[in-house]
């Protein structure tokens, strides 16, 4: 699934840092990298998306993110202001959330082109 919708992404015209957990992803991002925006999964080995957007906003980082689920209810761990993205989903779909994410991007930071 990471790989199909990093490739989504791409094929849209967005630069993508794929993570294989959300445990490198904290690390990575608490190690500098840089995102305008968190694209993850709801189940994932080790910890759940809910819980790595938990991590981040702990550490004082308000990155944006979209949480990718199967689930008709994800679990108690994601905060309610979290947007969400059913799967199964089309380009489309994901091209409208990460669109409404990037314009969510707090002020101040650099912003990601929307693409049409």
């Amino acid at each position: 699934m990471r790989a199909a919708t990093a490739d989504m992404l791409r094929d849209i015209g967005y630069v993508v840092i794929e993570m294989s957990s959300a445990s490198q992803a904290l690390s990575a991002i608490r190690s500098g990298v840089d995102a305008d925006i968190v694209v993850t999964d709801y189940l994932m080995p080790g910890m759940t998306g809910g819980q790595l957007i938990g991590e981040l906003r702990a550490s004082g980082n308000r990155t944006p993110a979209l949480l990718v689920t199967g689930y008709a209810a994800a679990g108690e761990d994601v905060p309610d202001d979290v947007i969400r993205l059913a799967k199964p989903f089309r380009q489309v779909d994901l091209a409208a959330r990460v669109d409404e994410l990037l314009r969510q991007s707090p002020a101040g930071r650099p912003k990601l082109r929307a693409v049409d």
